[in-house]
This record gives C-alpha cells, structure tokens and sequence, in this order.
C-alpha cells in the first residue's frame, strides 16, 4: 500500500514541475497550489486516495493541509471534505464533539462560498445539512435558508423552499420570529411558486409546484391571522377579479380559518356568486348579511339568484334557504311561504316541512284570545312533521324530538271542556 501510494505521489510532483516550465504557467500553478506547491499536491494525492478507499480517518489529515493552504487546488476539496464531515456527524455520539463536527462542516460551506462563489446555492445546501445534522439549530438554518432565497429568488429549489417554510413555522410556533416573518415568508416563496406557475410549466411541473403552495399554505395559514391572510389575497382578487378559482379559494380558506367577518369573505363569495349562481353560495352570503343586521341585503341575495338557477333542485333548496332567512328574522308567514315554495319544486323536502312546522309553533302565542286558541297550531306542526318524516324516513330521529316538545304544548281536556 505505501508503494502504491509513494508511487502516486512521485507521479503527480513529476506532472507539476514538467507542467510548470514557463514563468507564467508558474505563476498559475504557484497561485492555486498554494506557497508550497509540491506539498499541497503531495497532500492532494494522499487524501483523494484514502478518500477513494473510503477511510476518512487517514483522508482527513492530509486533507486539512490541503484545506488550510491550497484550496483553490480544486473544489473537489469542499465536496469530498463535506462528505467525510457528515460521516463523522453521523457516526458521532458525543454532543460535544459532534457539535464542533457540524461547526466545522458550516465552515466547510463558508470557504467554498469564499473561494468559488455560487453563495446562494451553497447556502440551501449548508442550511439542509445542518437541520439533517442538528435540528435544534433550526433558527440558524432558517436565516441562511433566508439569505439563499433572497439571492436565488426562482432558482431555488424545492427543498430549500420547504425546509424554509418548515423552519420557519418551527421558529414562530417557539416564539423566534414574529406574525411579520411568517407573512414574509409566505409572500417570499408564493412569488418564486407563481413565476414558475406563469411560466408556462409542463404538466408534471404544474402539479408539483401547486402542490408546494398547498402544502405551504396548510402549514402557515392556521398560524396566521385573519388580517394576514386578508392582505395576502386582496391584491391578487382586485387584480382578477373573476378568476372563479382564486375566488373559490379565497373564500375556502377564510371560511376554515373562520374569517368571515372579513370584508374579502363577503366579497369573494358575492364575486362568485355573480359568476357561477349557486343556492348555497347565495344562503352562505344571506347568512353574513344576517350577521351584519342587514336582513334586506340577505333576503335580496336569495331572491336575485333564483332566475338564475337551472334545476327544481337548487330552486327547492334556494326558496327553502329564503324561508330559513324569514325565520330567522321572525317573519314566519314569508317562511312558511317559501317554504311552501321549496316543496312544489321537490315534494319529499322534509326540511321544507320541518321550517313549517316551526313557523306554526313559533307563532301560535298569536293566535286567538284563548288557551285552546294558542296552542291549537301545535296541532297542525305535529301533523306537518308527520308529514315531513314520511316523505323522509332520514328525518325521524329529529322529527319525532320535535313532535315529543311540541305536543306538550296540545290543549287538555280541561281546556277543551271550559271552552
């Protein structure tokens, strides 16, 4: 073996000098293998030998004077020293050791940055393999993961992007960075997601880069406020307005966060709304209008988008939702009718049939000057609800609660006998 690589080392000092023969060749070979050329070729040869024979622990020593004195001999000196490094951080149980391991692997980086540029690229990869080394020093890796994404901006990679995001979500959950950052973070890298989006992806492409956006806005959005989110979205609604895509999921996303009261929920629902009619959209903005105390604006909503519907099966559901909207703004006899209404369109709506029922119980109190006056509309709820859960047996359970607290309301006998 010591032949063999004695052997090696002979023929690469021989290459050198025959290679240096003119004054400038010299001057070349002098800058990049350092003050002392022929030892930093002979150093070169020993570790790329015990490198290729896979033992690190020989390679490391001749491959620290290569790195301290000749590193511009070749990068291959950052890569493979890199790799021996990780070895040793994996094979590594003491923390004391192991930490100065990782330290010395960051520096690895930091000189392959200083003597051959590419800082952006170099940095993602010094992020990754600190968080594969030592997860703990994730805020350290979120910073440089930070820089790298500002000075590579669509050229960073998918990886880089989600750990950035995942970093980051760890960092605010702890307390290290601020709402701020976190709304940076989303804009920083929904801008890189949209330049490859618009860039007219394949397919595959397509998928892939709409799947980081999901995943990144899953992981973000819950930790975000209402506000946050807002703001996220509005210049991209007031810019496509009637893109029913962005639309319906602008308003998803609200919805499950329970942004509602939001002024972007309403809007985006009534944009939809206005593009593609739908009875539940139009009860989902009837219902935020409610909430706002704006009951003619709810009612209106129900009413305008009917004429707009093409199935007996939305208008059904449209009128029912109308009378849901009376009743719950006290108007029973416009409840009941829609209601009525609903069931035209579909004969076996027991829902339809329940608001009835309800709409006669609520406004017995109304009805006549006596006890058997008042409470005989309990009678016809009753009958109704019967009625509802023979069109549909799924509502039996609730129809038969409702029949057990509405017939304690049936006049006695006394009541019937005095009358």
């Amino acid at each position: 073996m010591k032949m063999r690589i004695a052997s090696f080392v002979l023929a690469a000092i021989t290459s050198l000098m025959i290679f240096a023969t003119n004054e400038t060749t010299a001057q070349v070979i002098g800058s990049k293998y350092g003050k002392d050329s022929a030892k930093c070729v002979t150093n070169l040869s020993l570790y790329r030998e015990f490198y290729k024979q896979k033992n690190y622990k020989a390679a490391i020593i001749s491959w620290r004077q290569v790195f301290y004195n000749c590193p511009l001999a070749t990068e291959n000196i950052f890569i493979n020293g890199a790799s021996m490094y990780k070895s040793f951080i994996t094979a590594q149980k003491d923390t004391v050791v192991k930490k100065r391991l990782i330290d010395t692997l960051m520096l690895i980086y930091d000189a392959r940055i200083k003597y051959y540029g590419k800082e952006g690229l170099h940095l993602a990869r010094k992020a990754n393999d600190l968080l594969n080394a030592d997860s703990t020093r994730s805020f350290e890796a979120f910073t440089i993961l930070k820089r790298s994404i500002e000075l590579l901006k669509n050229a960073s990679e998918e990886s880089t992007i989600l750990n950035y995001c995942i970093t980051g979500v760890t960092n605010f959950k702890a307390g290290k960075i601020t709402n701020d950052a976190l709304v940076g973070l989303y804009n920083e890298t929904a801008s890189i997601i949209d330049g490859h989006l618009n860039s007219v992806p394949t397919k595959a492409d397509s998928l892939k880069w709409s799947g980081i956006r999901t995943m990144i806005e899953t992981k973000t959005f819950p930790l975000l406020q209402c506000k946050d989110i807002s703001d996220i979205y509005t210049g991209k609604i007031t810019a496509t307005p009637n893109d029913l895509d962005l639309l319906k999921k602008i308003s998803g996303i609200l919805y499950r966060k329970g942004c509602t009261d939001d002024s972007l929920y309403l809007y985006s629902m009534e944009q939809m709304n206005s593009i593609e009619p739908n009875a539940n959209t139009a009860f989902l903005i009837a219902r935020e209008y409610i909430k706002r105390k704006n009951v003619p604006s709810a009612i209106s909503s129900l009413v305008n988008v009917v004429d707009k519907l093409k199935d007996n099966e939305s208008k059904a559901r449209n009128y029912y939702y109308l009378g849901v909207v009376y009743f719950d703004s006290k108007d029973y006899s416009n409840a009941r009718t829609n209601a009525l209404k609903a069931i035209q369109l579909k004969s076996d709506y027991g829902e339809a049939y329940i608001l009835i029922a309800d709409c006669y119980a609520q406004s017995a109190a109304g009805c006549g000057n006596d006890d058997v006056s008042s409470r005989a509309p309990f009678w016809c709820a009753v009958d109704i609800l019967n009625k509802a859960k023979a069109v549909d047996p799924k509502l039996t359970a609730t129809t038969n609660k409702l029949i057990s607290q509405y017939s304690l309301n049936f006049p006695n006998t006394e009541m019937l006998f005095f009358r």
